[in-house]
């Protein structure tokens, strides 16, 4: 059966995808990007699940405590039959040893449908 997507199963699909990057495990997370996915950070470009994989696990070896990634202000701006854009705002904060982390940005997530699943092909994150 096709995948109907909808506000609901979208919201769904961008806060498990929270919870699952939380678990600091990319077996968590992998599920959830497209094999070609584009993932663009402020320190670069990460295009594959190896390149992504690699980034993630990057920013999960800072040692940070009390650590709190929020996505707010989730807008779905369009939604058609394979595909859906969607944009929110990200506060990403915490203890380090150099003192409190705080990194509030934007992003978009364009999501498509992937053997049945949702999938993030690209995430873009900017300060």
């Amino acid at each position: 059966a096709q995948m109907i997507l909808n506000e609901k199963n979208i919201k769904e699909f961008i806060y498990n995808f929270q919870s699952a990057s939380a678990t600091k495990n990319f077996n968590d997370v992998e599920p959830m990007i497209h094999p070609n996915a584009l993932f663009r950070f402020n320190d670069g470009d990460y295009q594959g699940i190896t390149n992504i994989k690699m980034a993630f696990e990057n920013t999960w070896s800072h040692d940070i405590k009390n650590e709190k990634y929020i996505m707010n202000a989730v807008e779905i701006i369009h939604i058609d039959t394979n595909s859906a854009t969607v944009t929110f705002n990200y506060l990403w904060s915490g203890d380090t040893l150099k003192g409190p982390i705080h990194i509030a940005g934007r992003g978009t997530q364009v999501l498509v449908v992937h053997e049945g699943a949702l999938n993030i092909i690209l995430e873009h994150l900017s300060r």
